[in-house]
């Protein structure tokens, strides 16, 4: 069943619980307000919001950038930065996602919201934030690197599903994709033609850097695309 009541209500209603036995409802309700406000305080806002629907299908990995534990990572949301705060980030939904201290649910993060977080080594930024021509249709850019010619990238997930002694399985299948932006439009770069064609007055000197350094369009890609890039900002 989906759920839309905010955390911050849920929170009322355990906190009030546990106190109706002895204080009475009313009082209860009172005395749970202020001791979440005194324990979330300035996080109130980031912790208000929907709670993430579990998934229902029966998968055999997940759909988590690097992997489905939180980790502590900087957020800046609502116009303010949080050093600190536990997060994941959901490819599949394209969702940011937080974990409450002490609750059960996890909760949604506001899109309209939230300027940018940095999560595994990777800047998880509001794509309304940049007006660059050809970008992923995605509500958040995954930047790989920001430097003079942004790197993106971006993962084209299906569902893969499977019939495994007569129960359905599901398995997640990613794709990456990447692109880099060149005077404020996002061409793709997924391999080494389509990225030195964006560099020409340079194409010598990358190609002898490509061959200098062994570079691969394999299973290094990300990190390849990512040094030619900052080779050629180099350069310039």
């Amino acid at each position: 069943m989906k759920k839309s009541v905010t955390i911050f209500f849920n929170c009322l209603f355990v906190l009030t619980s546990s106190l109706h036995a002895q204080q009475g409802q009313q009082v209860a309700s009172s005395v749970t307000a202020s001791t979440y406000f005194a324990q979330a305080q300035e996080y109130a806002v980031v912790y208000s919001g929907k709670a993430e629907l579990p998934y229902t299908l029966n998968l055999t990995n997940h759909p988590y950038l690097g992997g489905s534990d939180y980790v502590e990572a900087p957020l800046s949301y609502a116009d303010r930065l949080y050093e600190s705060i536990d997060l994941r980030y959901d490819i599949y939904r394209a969702e940011l996602i937080t974990r409450p201290p002490q609750m059960v649910h996890s909760v949604v993060l506001d899109q309209r919201r939230v300027a940018y977080a940095r999560l595994h080594g990777y800047t998880i930024a509001a794509s309304r934030l940049y007006d660059w021509k050809n970008k992923p249709d995605d509500p958040y850019l995954l930047l790989v690197h920001e430097g003079d010619y942004p790197v993106v990238k971006r993962y084209a997930v299906t569902v893969d599903r499977k019939i495994v002694d007569k129960a359905v399985t599901s398995t997640f299948k990613f794709r990456e994709q990447f692109f880099v932006c060149v005077h404020g439009t996002c061409y793709p770069a997924g391999s080494k033609g389509k990225l030195l064609k964006l560099f020409p007055d340079k194409r010598k000197e990358l190609e002898a850097y490509i061959k200098a350094n062994k570079l691969k369009f394999g299973k290094h890609r990300e990190k390849t695309i990512v040094a030619i890039v900052e080779h050629y900002e180099s350069l310039d």
